[in-house]
């Protein structure tokens, strides 16, 4: 998969190994296909162009401004030196509170990742949009457009520093 634009600035290459065991076929990379779309956050793409990165393997549905997010399919999965959207490297989860304690995620039919392997990666995701700088008002709002997303499970306890179940 693709490097990511902001990889040097979070040390988070949003590459997730198990993807590879999985033998989904990236399912994740045919959303357009699925009803759904790749969520672009204002000046990923400006920021991608300007460190050389190319954006060709995204369909630009709706582009991102700063007051909005935009929206993408995926002509084909990126390779080397192509962006890896940030909601691409995060899925598939996808924020469901502005202080990113609980989650949506894509149901089990487009991601065989189990829950457990996803409390991992749901550090790193609460980790990452904070180092971006991501503006929660912007994000939360679109997990109610998401296709095929349910309530994820667990939530983030700020005391023990981890997503524990819900029911705890």
């Amino acid at each position: 998969m693709g490097r990511i634009a902001y990889e040097k600035e979070t040390g988070w290459d949003g590459i997730i190994e198990k993807c590879d065991d999985m033998k989904c076929n990236y399912a994740c990379c045919q959303f357009g296909k699925l009803g759904n779309f790749i969520a672009l956050f204002p000046g990923e793409l400006e920021k991608a162009k300007e460190e050389g990165l190319g954006v060709d393997h995204l369909d630009i549905v709706e582009p991102a401004t700063e007051t909005k997010m935009g929206k993408a399919h995926c002509l084909r999965p990126c390779e080397n030196n192509e962006l890896k959207p940030i909601d691409c490297a995060i899925y598939p989860l996808w924020p469901k509170t502005a202080d990113f304690s609980r989650f949506i995620r894509g149901e089990q039919w487009k991601c065989p990742l189990e829950n457990v392997d996803l409390q991992l990666i749901a550090l790193s995701v609460k980790e990452l949009l904070t180092k971006a700088g991501v503006n929660p008002e912007l994000v939360v709002p679109v997990a109610s457009e998401m296709v095929a997303y349910a309530d994820w499970p667990y939530h983030y306890d700020q005391d023990s520093n981890q997503f524990i179940p819900n029911n705890e």
